[in-house]
């Protein structure tokens, strides 16, 4: 339920959360971000809390505000989904990805790949772009010999082309709209030539699905809706899952009954008998004669 704000490679986006640099500035996310204390672990939710505090002041949102327990299912079922991918094209078949970038005929480093790459780290920054401590090229030319930040990458934009067709994440697209990546680069073609390439390559043997099909596969299950989408994963999924993200799972679903739980109103206090003597009336061992 705690989200480790710095200190992992693969945490490439603050919060787990996919945002664009201009939401980011639009939202004033940095505050966020200094308020809940780099480095330190902070609830999760209270990560989906700001985020969706300064959605719902955005006047375009005035009339349908953003749920934070919504969102808070989403970060969960991205950290979910990025485990899933780790797990099959690095532990299962760590070769599939390098290979259907290969395949696709791409370089990580230049030709249309590279530059969507580059594209994606300008208009989705990675924390320590957003820190002030990089560029987006410095960010990219620390890249280890492994190239395991444009992987990063690759899988992130992979994770976007999958958000892009889910409409359960409609009221809260501005955070990680894709159209100004796809005005300035040729992210939507090399993004299905890759799902293309990873789709031909044989099923995995424990899922029985292709990489692009594991990922959709929630999508595919509950396409308006976030809780049957983390359901799924929960049902499906589970002997993969580490323990802390079924506990952070479980966690969200309680936050969402707590969320839309009925409010009844109405015309106040409910009225609790009282055995007390009131005027006009006679006192209460006069109905009640056995005063134990």
């Amino acid at each position: 339920m705690m989200i480790r704000q710095e200190g992992r490679e693969t945490a490439y986006f603050p919060f787990e959360l996919q945002v664009s640099g201009d939401a980011w500035e639009q939202l004033g996310l940095a505050s966020v971000r200094r308020a809940l204390a780099p480095g330190a672990e902070v609830p999760r939710i209270m990560v989906a809390r700001q985020v969706a505090s300064r959605l719902n002041r955005l006047p375009d949102l005035a009339d349908r505000p953003v749920p934070a327990g919504q969102l808070n299912l989403y970060i969960i079922m991205l950290k979910a989904l990025r485990h899933m991918m780790d797990h099959y094209a690095d532990a299962r078949h760590p070769a599939l990805l390098a290979d259907s970038v290969s395949a696709c005929g791409y370089a990580y480093e230049a030709g249309e790949l590279g530059d969507t790459i580059t594209r994606f780290v300008e208009f989705f920054p990675p924390g320590a772009v957003l820190d002030g401590m990089a560029t987006a090229a410095e960010f990219l030319a620390g890249d280890t010999a492994d190239r395991r930040r444009r992987q990063r990458v690759v899988k992130e934009l992979l994770l976007l082309r999958v958000a892009a067709d889910n409409r359960a994440l409609d009221p809260f697209r501005l955070l990680f709209d894709d159209r100004e990546l796809e005005r300035r680069s040729s992210y939507r073609r090399v993004m299905a030539n890759l799902e293309r390439e990873l789709g031909n390559a044989p099923a995995d043997q424990a899922f029985g699905l292709t990489l692009p099909e594991l990922l959709r596969a929630p999508l595919k299950a509950s396409p308006d809706s976030l809780a049957g989408q983390l359901a799924y994963i929960r049902s499906h999924w589970e002997p993969f899952l580490p323990p802390e993200i079924l506990a952070e799972v479980t966690t969200a679903f309680d936050i969402v009954a707590e969320e839309t739980r009925p409010r009844w109103g109405g015309a106040g206090p409910p009225q609790v008998l009282e055995f007390t003597p009131r005027v006009g009336f006679p006192h209460p061992d006069d109905h009640y004669p056995e005063p134990e």
